[in-house]
């Protein structure tokens, strides 16, 4: 890409030329299999942008240029709930139908994501390794609680679970009775 104007172009146009236009040279020359791209873009901080208009502008280049049919990433857009980023997840808004708006307040209770998004990953495991026992749903609500709210924690705890060179089980039973020693704080 040689334009010595590409950042007073609109955020969709250098998206595009940037990252897109590079992604489809690399596949057409080079014979790029996209399945081997990072499958995660992370926006933090979306609200900080410079205004509402900002913030709807780069929503749009995310729906048009990173959420195609035939590019194989996940964007995660982590905000304060702004006008503009309500009003795009919201029904009728033009993110609503791709998107999945995990709400965070302190009246909002992530329990429930945070138990779905074990049970489906477990059970992913469990359809991969041909063992369907190795956890219950006792051992979901156990982790979930220990939680205490924050996604992170049940995040960090299915990436080490998985682990591929261990037993599932036993990583799940070292988590679950896992104390802190006395002279560590928990």
């Amino acid at each position: 890409m040689d334009d010595p104007i590409i950042f007073d172009r609109s955020l969709q146009a250098q998206m595009d030329s940037l990252l897109i236009c590079l992604i489809e040279q690399v596949r057409e020359h080079a014979g790029l299999n996209l399945s081997t791209l990072p499958h995660a873009i992370l926006i933090d901080s979306l609200d900080e942008c410079q205004g509402e208009d900002r913030q709807e502008e780069l929503l749009t280049a995310v729906r048009e240029c990173l959420l195609s049919d035939d590019l194989p990433f996940c964007v995660f857009i982590a905000s304060r709930p702004e006008l503009a980023i309500c009003t795009a997840l919201a029904p009728g808004g033009h993110l609503h139908a791709v998107a999945y708006h995990i709400q965070l307040s302190e009246h909002h209770d992530a329990s429930g994501d945070m138990g779905q998004f074990l049970w489906r990953r477990f059970e992913q495991l469990s359809c991969q390794t041909g063992n369907p026992h190795w956890f219950t749903k006792k051992n979901i609500e156990t982790l979930v609680k220990a939680g205490s709210g924050q996604f992170i924690y049940v995040a960090m705890v299915y990436r080490w679970i998985s682990e591929r060179r261990a037993s599932l089980a036993e990583r799940l039973k070292i988590i679950l009775t896992w104390t802190p020693d006395t002279e560590q704080k928990a």
